[in-house]
């Protein structure tokens, strides 16, 4: 309950390396942040996520990763979060409508593409 929670439990493949920068440029802005972010499965796959996050030089120590959750966990979890991170690039389409359905804030920086405009699209639908 400490510190301000951002959740993204988008799979792992969808965190784009320019992701990493927007999530490091969280925790070193606001102090009180802590990420929650979706494990990998795969062991390999998690230590290249941990090694692009030290190579930035993010305080690992306010990074913690869940493995997948059950899903009426996972919306305890989003309605719980203070901020819910859409991923940048490949952004959540289902991810971030179950979010919103449970009144949940998600930050989202769309891109040019279909695959990063969800979000922006049901934020447009909802008057946003």
């Amino acid at each position: 309950s400490d510190g301000h929670w951002y959740v993204c439990m988008q799979k792992p493949f969808k965190r784009h390396p320019k992701f990493d920068k927007l999530l490091v440029q969280i925790l070193l802005k606001d102090p009180e942040a802590r990420l929650l972010l979706h494990e990998s499965h795969v062991e390999e796959t998690q230590q290249i996520m941990r090694r692009r996050l030290f190579s930035l030089s993010a305080p690992l120590d306010r990074i913690h990763f869940l493995p997948t959750q059950p899903h009426h966990q996972l919306m305890a979890l989003y309605s719980l979060a203070d901020v819910v991170l859409d991923t940048y690039g490949a952004g959540g389409c289902t991810t971030t409508r179950e979010a919103l359905e449970i009144g949940a804030l998600v930050v989202t920086l769309p891109t040019a593409y279909l695959g990063g405009r969800w979000s922006l699209a049901y934020y447009g639908i909802i008057g946003v």
